[in-house]
């Protein structure tokens, strides 16, 4: 089979999604050394790094044009500011496996607002709808213990549509050329803002260093922000939102057996409903004839 557009964007897709659940259980153990806002600013500072080493090593462009650099910013603020923040913090209030399943009601986000779909697809919309909005509700009135936990998840679902947005502002880059530049330009945004307020949090000082957090601070900025970012705007452009729906069970995946493999996790039986629905939610939102469609968002 031909290698299309098409199909490598759902191998960029799926191999995003994979790091971003592999995100969710480091950040959980990263988040018991360094505060939340001054993890983030390491996380970007350092996914600012390798991509500007990848960039300069590779001859790409980093200046912006002014409607480049109003779409950087606001992927930025929005995809990397609110939903890395939602993120980290539901992160910190549920689990790795809570936030990486919570968190996959992103493609319901991005797909219920695709348009041309195909004659059933309005139906299909609605049971992809009902079945997302049972997901949820699984996960947030099932989710155990106190209520700071279902709050947790109620944070984890509004990073995931802040990501669903940012997804469909990128999904709009025109030209691949210009992938490179927007990622590194949301980055840049995205660290500035966060510097002064991980400044006055945090001491580096007060900090224990050691391999295990050196190393967890290199995959999330690494290979969960750098690598993931530039793979899922590729991924989005190439194949349109909708078809990120049709991958995205790698992210549960991933943190399931992540979460429970090393942070010891065991997921209970809301959890697994709740996922189980948002993948069958992904399954009725996607048709072939959707799977390229791009999103229609205000200007």
């Amino acid at each position: 089979m031909a290698l299309t557009p098409r199909w490598v964007g759902l191998v960029y897709l799926a191999a995003a999604a994979a790091l971003f659940g592999g995100m969710y259980v480091v950040s959980r153990w990263a988040l018991t050394q360094v505060p939340l806002l001054a993890l983030m600013w390491l996380r970007y500072a350092t996914a600012l790094g390798v991509l500007g080493a990848y960039g300069l090593s590779t001859h790409r462009r980093f200046t912006l044009t002014r409607p480049q650099l109003g779409r950087a910013a606001g992927i930025g603020l929005i995809g990397l500011g609110l939903a890395g923040a939602g993120q980290l913090w539901g992160t910190a209030l549920t689990g790795a496996d809570w936030a990486s399943v919570a968190t996959a009601t992103t493609p319901a986000f991005m797909i219920l607002c695709a348009r041309g779909a195909s004659p059933d697809g309005h139906r299909r919309r609605w049971l992809g709808l009902g079945c997302t909005g049972a997901g949820i509700a699984a996960l947030v009135l099932w989710a155990p213990g106190a209520p700071a936990f279902r709050w947790g998840v109620v944070v984890l679902v509004a990073a995931a549509l802040a990501w669903a947005l940012s997804s469909v502002w990128a999904s709009h880059i025109p030209r691949r050329d210009q992938v490179f530049g927007i990622t590194w330009g949301a980055l840049v945004v995205a660290t500035l803002v966060l510097a002064p307020v991980a400044a006055i949090t945090w001491h580096p000082r007060d900090t224990t260093w050691s391999w295990g957090l050196v190393w967890a601070v290199l995959y999330l900025g690494g290979a969960s922000t750098a690598a993931a970012l530039w793979l899922w705007h590729r991924g989005v452009m190439l194949a349109g939102p909708a078809a990120g729906a049709t991958v995205f069970f790698a992210q549960p995946l991933v943190g399931l057996l992540f979460g429970g493999w090393f942070l010891g996790e065991a997921a209970p039986v809301a959890l697994l409903v709740g996922a189980a629905l948002l993948l069958l939610a992904a399954r009725w939102l996607t048709d072939p004839d959707r799977a390229s469609l791009r999103i229609t968002v205000p200007r």
